[in-house]
Order: C-alpha cells, then structure tokens, then sequence
C-alpha cells in the first residue's frame, strides 16, 4: 500500500489486488480474477494460456504422479 495499491481495512476489500488462499477462496471477490484451484488468471489473459490452465485444472492426481515421475512439474506457471 506504501506504493499506490489502496486497501480498505473498515471493508476489507481492494480493487487492487486480491489474496487467495491456496486450497481455499479469495478473501473478496476480485471481477478481474479467474481460477480453477490449481491456477489463477485474469480474466482478459492470453486465450491460450487459459485453456492450458483450465487442461491442467483437469489432470488426475495419477496423471500428476506420472508427470512427476518423469521430472515434469504440472504446476509450473504459465507463460
């Protein structure tokens, strides 16, 4: 906040940014926030990077042993 982002403490709330927990929920609705659990995106991203996303969203927990099996980090950020 020292450097622009505004925060509202009576509210809770920013339009700047958000905090999501990992493996729970934002702690306020962000409208310009997408996720899927595994990854979060903003809503006007690349077109591509969101379908991998939302692929990766749907790897199966063997899938994601196999892939780390083979050296492979499934979670790796998009880019």
């Amino acid at each position: 906040m020292e450097r622009g982002l505004t925060f509202d403490k009576e509210k809770q709330f920013s339009a700047d940014f958000v905090i999501l927990i990992r493996y729970g929920e934002c702690l306020w609705e962000a409208p310009w926030l997408v996720d899927n659990r595994v990854f979060a995106w903003h809503k006007d991203d690349n077109p591509e990077l969101i379908k991998e996303a939302i692929r990766k969203g749907e790897v199966t927990g063997n899938e994601i042993r196999a892939m780390h099996d083979k050296g492979l980090n499934p979670f790796k950020a998009l880019k």
